[in-house]
């Protein structure tokens, strides 16, 4: 959990134009005993005052909202074809859906297949591409540690490895330390018997059993953690089986409300409203379909509001935790970690998350 200092300037009317798009049915929030669920039902009155709210926005912002350069060549080729923003387009879905829906909040999931009707590929892929670079790359530190991880196979050669790996400097060399740490804790949960079946563990452990490599690796980096009051920053979602209810409610529903609140609460200068990102991991079970014993799977998602006033999320294709001493090292990949996870939090925090092809596409 990051706890950041919200201390700082504020710009009023920035954030009254963000408290504008703070809607939730009934009394929801993002704790996890009264968020919205996969039935909580809109009422005839919810869209109503939903509709209202957003034309009273519409009015008062839309020359700040965010018109597409693919939406509007479409309009200027077709006669049948309304310009229309981004906030129009997740809003008029958002309307027509009878139950609880993130574009109610003006929240734009590209995993959710829902958009592939809404928006043409051409308007996707710019959804997918809006925002700022990212530059990645592997650390030059461990392009020799990767180079010898890629030589091993069984969990007890890793574990071996990571025992032989010269750090000189364990102060400077902070990354090889975390690196080392995480082969060797990994590598040992299989010595005993060559396998783990993650979905056994209770709820909590396949962060701190698996993945605990996400947490680790910010240990002695430049991010500031600050306490300030009773705020929390932070945002994780845990579950031990693959499409279950509780993984469609949280990684599709809840953690969007959650990312999105803590972006608004961080940006409290209007010039960082388009530049800030939060991210947030979704820890689920996963299945392999010839095999009986079940491996976790973690996505990094990335929430941001590249222009205008709709939140984007994206999400990275799955990271799997291995079953077994066999497929050990194909699966646990530090080098996806690396370049990732690393470049975006460690000195990267309010960049773009990149590149678009390792995003999961509707």
């Amino acid at each position: 959990m990051i706890k950041q200092d919200l201390s700082g300037p504020s710009s009023s009317t920035t954030l009254d134009k963000k408290n504008c798009l703070l809607w939730s049915p009934g009394t929801a929030s993002s704790s996890s005993t009264s968020s919205p669920g996969l039935k909580t039902r809109i009422t005839i009155t919810d869209k109503a005052i939903l509709k209202k709210r957003f034309e009273k926005f519409k009015n008062n912002n839309k020359k700040d909202f965010w018109y597409l350069q693919a939406t509007i060549q479409q309009a200027e080729e077709e006669e049948d074809v309304d310009l229309l923003s981004v906030e129009e387009k997740v809003m008029k879905f958002a309307l027509e859906c009878e139950y609880y829906h993130p574009s109610q909040s003006l929240v734009l999931d590209l995993g959710d297949k829902n958009w592939v009707s809404i928006f043409t590929e051409e308007e996707l892929d710019e959804l997918r591409d809006a925002g700022r670079d990212l530059p990645l790359g592997v650390p030059e530190e461990l392009n020799e540690c990767f180079h010898g991880l890629g030589r091993l196979k069984p969990s007890g050669g890793a574990f071996k490895y990571s025992r032989k790996i010269g750090i000189d400097h364990p102060k400077n060399e902070l990354l090889k330390v975390w690196f080392c740490n995480e082969v060797e804790q990994v590598s040992s949960l299989f010595l005993k018997t060559g396998s783990l079946d993650i979905g056994d563990l209770m709820e909590s452990d396949p962060l701190y059993v698996g993945f605990g490599l996400f947490s680790s690796i910010f240990r002695g980096s430049d991010i500031v953690a600050k306490n300030c009051g009773d705020i929390e920053l932070g945002c994780t979602e845990i579950g031990p089986g693959k499409d279950q209810t509780k993984e469609i409610r949280d990684s599709m529903l809840k953690i969007h409300i959650v990312l999105r609140d803590m972006l608004l609460s961080t940006t409290f200068v209007p010039s960082l409203l388009h530049k800030s990102h939060v991210i947030g991991y979704g820890v689920f079970g996963s299945f392999y379909p010839c095999i009986i014993h079940s491996c976790g799977s973690v996505s990094l998602l990335d929430a941001d509001i590249p222009e205008g006033f709709v939140t984007r999320i994206r999400r990275t294709e799955p990271l799997t935790f291995p079953n077994n001493n066999g497929d050990f090292l194909d699966v646990y990949d530090f080098d996806f970690t690396v370049q990732n996870l690393k470049p975006l939090c460690y000195k990267n925090w309010a960049v773009k998350l990149q590149p678009p092809h390792a995003l999961v596409e509707p």
